[in-house]
């Protein structure tokens, strides 16, 4: 049994994982030489028995039926499933007669042969720059490590602006920013207590500002609310938060949720830690 039966490349199960080019030569280039060699040798096979115009009999008929065997396991580890269909197809053929046409099987090794290069085209792989690697599936990065237990939701996000920022999806990357700061908005509407005039989980970021604001301003001007060093810190880390969430709003949230802007990397230091 060939050792590569049933096991397809860590790519192919894991889509979403991002390889080193180190990883794909080491781990894939032994699939791609193996299926070479299988072809190149019934190549050969076929060329000699089709020289000296003999017909494909006996343990020379098993021997292209294994060989094919090998093609088609190599196909399907290479994720080349229809063309693992169609040799499976020649083997059931080749499986039926007791005596083949090398010429014949050639012009048919040949067709696969094409078929497989044309399919292997198709094998795409994105390439991330070094530099942006480690926003890929938050690799090696301690900006969010914190975030999963705490604001899940906005970890989610963070994720995916991270994602989008190391495939150059700039906007992307902006608009998934934003919706975990809007996480971080709402959440502090609701710890405040305040009433938007829509429900707190509709209103904009306009109405949940300026909610919060006045409840600020309430807690700042007195009146029944002794100003003790816990309220003054609650004033000072509310009224903190809303200058970057009215800062947020007009210079990102707003640009890139109505189509204004297109980011570039240059926003990069502005947008995305």
């Amino acid at each position: 049994m060939n050792k590569h039966e049933n096991q397809l490349l860590p790519w192919v199960e894991n889509p979403y994982k991002l390889w080193s080019l180190e990883e794909i030569l080491k781990i894939g280039a032994e699939r791609y030489i193996s299926l070479g060699k299988i072809l190149r040798k019934v190549e050969l096979e076929l060329e000699a028995l089709a020289g000296a115009h003999e017909p494909l009999t006996g343990e020379k008929l098993i021997l292209l039926r294994a060989l094919m065997f090998g093609l088609k396991t190599e196909c399907h580890g290479l994720f080349l499933s229809p063309l693992a269909v169609t040799v499976q197809n020649n083997i059931a053929r080749l499986g039926k007669v007791t005596s083949a046409d090398p010429k014949y099987e050639g012009g048919v090794l040949a067709t696969l042969t094409d078929a497989i290069n044309e399919e292997m085209k198709t094998q795409l792989f994105l390439y991330i720059q070094p530099h942006k690697a480690k926003y890929y599936e938050r690799t090696n990065n301690s900006f969010v490590e914190k975030f999963p237990e705490r604001f899940p939701k906005a970890y989610k996000e963070l994720w995916q602006a991270g994602n989008c920022f190391a495939i150059d999806q700039y906007s992307a990357c902006v608009f998934h920013c934003m919706r975990a700061a809007e996480i971080g908005l709402r959440s502090l509407a609701v710890h405040l207590k305040v009433k938007p005039p829509k429900d707190t989980t509709y209103a904009q970021w306009g109405d949940l500002i300026g909610a919060i604001q006045r409840e600020v301003d309430r807690l700042r001007s007195g009146g029944n609310v002794k100003q003790t060093k816990a309220i003054k810190e609650k004033i000072t880390f509310c009224s903190d938060a809303l200058s970057h969430f009215r800062n947020l709003k007009d210079a990102y949230r707003n640009h890139v949720a109505h189509v204004r802007t297109d980011y570039t990397e240059s926003h990069r230091l502005q947008s995305f830690p």
